[in-house]
């Protein structure tokens, strides 16, 4: 798998989108948004992989420090958290900027093809003692579990995701402080009008 950042990789040239508008670059993404609304940016990598160079995450510590001054310049704050599956790259950034907001990403890994030792880590956010994330953000559909709870209730932020309907979002709000959506206005902004 894909581990790391590849210069050379296009998202115009490289990946085929049955639409006129494409995919945008980040940068595309980060110029569009210029601090008018907050950003929860996932870093991806293979968690199989052993040994790391960091390359991913330093590009994109160099670039979040773009984006600040530029959202500064335009006179807005500039809100992001960054988040990961891999506990590695939640450390690395830290390292990088302890000041950033990072999120442990997991779910119930047990359909997932790695060892069972790794599915009980990761499964657990087991290692959030390594990553030291300041957040969880679990599948939504594999709640409740009782560790993720239990971190819950000393006080660990919890997200839920990718919530897509009414159902889902009922059941999310039983677990969490805030929610992940994708494809779906929550009934909240619905009732309001706001989106």
């Amino acid at each position: 798998g894909f581990n790391g950042f590849d210069e050379s990789f296009d998202p115009k040239e490289d990946i085929y989108v049955a639409s006129e508008y494409g995919i945008p670059t980040f940068d595309e993404v980060l110029n569009a948004v210029a601090g008018r609304v907050p950003l929860l940016i996932e870093t991806k990598s293979d968690l199989g992989t052993k040994g790391r160079d960091n390359i991913l995450e330093r590009k994109l510590s160099e670039r979040m420090a773009a984006y600040e001054k530029e959202c500064a310049a335009a006179g807005r704050e500039c809100e992001y958290a960054l988040q990961s599956f891999d506990p590695r790259s939640i450390r690395a950034l830290k390292k990088l900027n302890p000041e950033y907001i990072t999120g442990q990403l997991s779910q119930d890994m047990s359909h997932k093809e790695m060892g069972s030792f790794s599915k009980w880590v990761f499964s657990g956010c087991r290692l959030c003692f390594y990553g030291r994330p300041d957040f969880i953000a679990y599948k939504g559909a594999d709640l409740p579990v009782p560790r993720i709870m239990a971190k819950h209730r000393k006080g660990m932020p919890l997200l839920v995701w990718t919530v897509r309907s009414d159902k889902e979002e009922k059941k999310a709000r039983k677990y969490c402080d805030n929610i992940i959506y994708e494809k779906y206005t929550p009934a909240a902004y619905r009732e309001t009008g706001e989106q």
